[in-house]
């Protein structure tokens, strides 16, 4: 059985977010614009009728009285003569949100289904076969493997003393080589990006958000958690290096650090000066199935699993 994925809600601060990235104003603007749509449809839907176009019509209808029914007491009442707001979709928002489908035959209908299942049953067998293939031929490989085993061992064994010296040798070049781990530590790994620096209290990581592009800091321990973009309001997942390029992973000298704002800061600017700056990113909303276990020492607040939690830095952060 297909499980169906969950929905997530688009909420009005992603709504004020993304509002303000397309039409190029600042959030408090955008905040400002969509609540005086919210009021002007308010006002004369209750007066005449408002059409927002391309979404829906709101216009009040007159309902006649009628008997309804207290579910708990059973008791008999009467609903009188009232208004009642009546909301209808416009036809753009109905064909391209949910499309009409051409009704079929019955006999169409049911060979459809009939091939479908024949699909799925096929495509289950196969897997299986390939389980049990994969799984027969592992130990097959295994065994194939061992008779060389003891070959290297001997040969790893015959040059054993051949080499005393060279344990002191490394030994004594050791503290000339204590740079060489952390540069190899600061180079791309195979992935591209950067292991986030833990020195000097910057107990941070810095990356891009896909859709805008904005640079964001946030904290480490928000590593694997999905956070909104301050800047356009898409969801992100807080990734476990910092991205080459930003604040955390300079790699050259050209490269210069941009001032870092607080993500209450981002209300009142333009998304063109945002572009300019990093923003660092203090609260977080946790996803309760998406995201990582919590860790041991947190393992009793399951409850928190579902909330806004606040993260405060560092005064040098």
């Amino acid at each position: 059985m297909d499980a169906t994925p969950k929905k997530r809600a688009y909420t009005k601060s992603r709504l004020i977010k993304e509002l303000a990235f397309r039409a190029g104003i600042s959030q408090r603007q955008s905040r400002a614009a969509l609540e005086a749509i919210i009021e002007i449809a308010y006002r004369e839907a209750k007066a005449n009728y408002f059409i927002l176009p391309g979404l829906c019509k709101f216009d009040v209808v007159r309902r006649e009285p009628r008997k309804v029914r207290n579910p708990i007491t059973g008791e008999q009442l009467m609903l009188p003569e009232r208004d009642s707001l009546h909301v209808v979709l416009s036809k753009r928002a109905k064909e391209t949100v949910a499309p009409r489908v051409a009704p079929m035959k019955l006999e169409e209908y049911n060979a459809l289904m009939a091939q479908k299942e024949a699909e799925k049953a096929a495509a289950a067998e196969a897997s299986v076969v390939a389980q049990g293939v994969s799984a027969e031929v592992a130990p097959v490989a295994e065994e194939a493997e061992k008779p060389a085993e003891p070959a290297a061992l001997v040969a790893e064994a015959a040059e054993k003393p051949a080499e005393p010296a060279a344990p002191v040798a490394e030994e004594t070049e050791k503290p000339a080589e204590t740079a060489a781990p952390v540069a190899e530590e600061a180079e791309k790994s195979s992935d591209g990006f950067i292991d986030a620096p833990e020195v000097k209290g910057d107990q941070a990581i810095s990356f891009k958000c896909t859709t805008c592009g904005q640079e964001i800091i946030a904290p480490m321990e928000t590593i694997g958690y999905e956070a909104e973009c301050p800047a356009c309001g898409a969801i992100l997942l807080v990734p476990s290096k910092s991205e080459p390029g930003t604040t955390y992973a300079m790699t050259g000298d050209a490269e210069t650090k941009k001032e870092i704002i607080s993500a209450m800061e981002v209300e009142d600017l333009d998304p063109s000066v945002l572009k300019n700056r990093t923003i660092r990113i203090d609260a977080l909303l946790f996803d309760e199935e998406k995201q990582p276990a919590p860790a041991a020492a947190d393992k009793s607040t399951e409850a928190s699993k579902s909330r806004t939690m606040r993260i405060d830095l560092p005064d040098e952060f």
